[in-house]
């Protein structure tokens, strides 16, 4: 791998492992005094499908908001390719304003 791809993998690595744990800590607090362990396999897949649930439903309400992002991007390009330089601020406000509508 190179240096960056190293980087990045630690990145992940160190972003994961401190995540997981807080994750892990808190539940553990809720679901005190038991000990994931012990949860029945009917139950945990149980949960386990609840999560994916869930997951999806994020991952589907957040693609709208970063493609949304992705559209941002590309007219504020356009604008500021497309203006002169004395016409550039008002069109980059507009279409900044109608980029954000599409923003919730």
């Amino acid at each position: 791998m190179t240096p960056q791809q190293i980087d990045h993998e630690n990145q992940i690595i160190e972003a994961f492992v401190d995540d997981h744990q807080a994750k892990y800590e808190k539940g553990a607090i809720e679901h005190a005094p038991g000990f994931l362990g012990e949860v029945p396999a009917d139950q945990l897949l149980d949960m386990g499908i609840e999560e994916v649930l869930d997951q999806a439903s994020y991952l589907y309400t957040l693609k709208p908001k970063l493609t949304a992002l992705l559209k941002f991007k590309d007219k504020v390009t356009k604008a500021v390719t497309n203006c002169s330089q004395n016409d550039m601020h008002s069109q980059i406000y507009i279409e900044l304003l109608d980029a954000l509508e599409e923003i919730k």
